[in-house]
């Protein structure tokens, strides 16, 4: 994510940001957000204009490969 675009957010946003960082050596905007925060997370990142996709994290009772929405803990933020 590009630093001149995240300074240009608020303290708050900005530590958001930095506290769901995802490693540099992932593809991952945003890592391990809480469900409870996705609405916070996208409008953020909706604010600066960075286009992402959704990928829900936590149990997998239906799948082996995906978790679905009403079982998720989590939550990872991917570019589009």
């Amino acid at each position: 994510m590009d630093k001149f675009l995240v300074f240009s957010l608020s303290i708050d946003d900005q530590a958001f940001i930095e506290k769901y960082r995802g490693p540099k050596n992932e593809a991952s905007l945003l890592k391990k957000v809480p469900v409870a925060e996705l609405i916070r997370a996208r409008k953020i990142l909706n604010s600066i204009g960075i286009k992402h996709r959704t990928k829900y994290r936590g149990p997998r009772y239906h799948s082996i490969y995906t978790t679905l929405k009403k079982d998720a803990t989590a939550v990872s933020l991917y570019y589009k």
